[in-house]
């Protein structure tokens, strides 16, 4: 610090005092942005991000949160980039990054995401009636997990394509 005085502001009117060294004690980050996805499969999703805009002291971890509840809750702070496996497919997911310094950690905005299709699962075997001697009718139950949008059924018989029927008939 120097001063100056009122009648000559020009020169200190006396020798500076030595540097002062303060620092402020940490705190959250601010502007963590949301994660971004650079990989989606039907079981899988790939998502990146940046350190915070304004990182208020040393990053010590990340944590993200799926659906609103913790899944990896201590990535490391030198990690950009992380998988979640296991997914079901054509599935909706949030996904949250927390980033953290020795004060607290801030949330990011929520990155939504869709899985991929898969083909459809657990199909029952179709229920065949006899009509008469010439004609049977089929009955089947729709998949218990479609993995997406079924958009058609394909009737085999021995094993060979006996025919397709689209959805807009069902």
């Amino acid at each position: 610090v120097a001063c100056n005085s009122a009648a000559d502001p020009a020169p200190p009117c006396g020798p500076a005092s030595p540097p002062g060294i303060g620092r402020t004690p940490e705190a959250p980050p601010i502007g963590v942005k949301a994660p971004q996805i650079f990989s989606v499969t039907a079981n899988a999703v790939h998502l990146s991000w940046l350190p915070p805009a304004i990182q208020n002291g040393v990053i010590t971890r990340y944590m993200l949160k799926q659906n609103e509840v913790p899944l990896f809750t201590n990535l490391p702070a030198d990690t950009n980039t992380t998988a979640v496996v296991g997914l079901m497919p054509f599935a909706q997911y949030a996904f949250r990054l927390a980033a953290c310094t020795s004060s607290g950690c801030t949330d990011s905005p929520v990155t939504t995401v869709r899985t991929s299709e898969a083909a459809p699962a657990d199909l029952e075997a179709p229920i065949p009636t006899t009509l008469d001697s010439s004609r049977i009718a089929i009955e089947w139950q729709p998949p218990k997990r479609p993995n997406g949008v079924v958009t058609s059924y394909r009737l085999l018989r021995n094993s060979q394509k006996f025919t397709e029927v689209s959805s807009t008939t069902l």
